[in-house]
């Protein structure tokens, strides 16, 4: 299987940035395109965590929408359980616009991404070692902690917010 990060209509025009080949024997991770190729953020990296899983970011390439769609692998952090003989990537988080780094606190297995923002701010998105996935940074509702679409009175009940903005 392959996981791929790029849109439908990109599918059979781009060549994909990631390539994950699974054999009897194990799995290899191959790089094939630039970060940024001029249309967009792929923001991507790979670690694994103290759980034994392949951690994944993924930018959603400056496509706007992808970040909130559970059907795309845009604009999320992936995990990856390689133990398995055919690893499904699960979507453990959601709403990042470009998390260009993150990693993992080595005394405590909290996560914090450094989220790159659109015009006006950064961010450090922080996520505590609770087992618990599904948490929304927000991208493309809001940026940092203010509205971006729409620009003022924008609402995203459930959304978590960084820790640290700026810009």
């Amino acid at each position: 299987p392959r996981i791929e990060f790029l849109g439908a209509a990109e599918r059979n025009t781009v060549q994909l940035p990631l390539r994950m080949q699974f054999h009897a024997s194990g799995y290899n991770v191959s790089h094939a395109g630039p970060k940024v190729d001029g249309t967009g953020h792929f923001g991507h990296r790979l670690l694994f965590g103290a759980d034994g899983k392949l951690w994944i970011s993924s930018g959603e390439r400056q496509h706007f929408t992808p970040a909130q769609d559970m059907a795309q692998n845009l604009g999320k952090i992936l995990r990856l359980d390689v133990s398995r003989a055919q690893p499904t990537p699960e979507i453990w988080a959601k709403g990042l616009r470009n998390p260009w780094r993150f990693s993992f606190d080595r005394a405590t297995g909290d996560l914090y991404i450094g989220d790159v923002g659109q015009d006006r701010f950064e961010e450090v998105d922080y996520v505590p070692n609770d087992g618990a996935g599904g948490r929304n940074f927000g991208w493309r509702v809001i940026e940092a902690t203010t509205c971006f679409n729409p620009p003022s009175g924008c609402s995203l009940p459930g959304s978590t917010p960084p820790i640290l903005s700026y810009g």
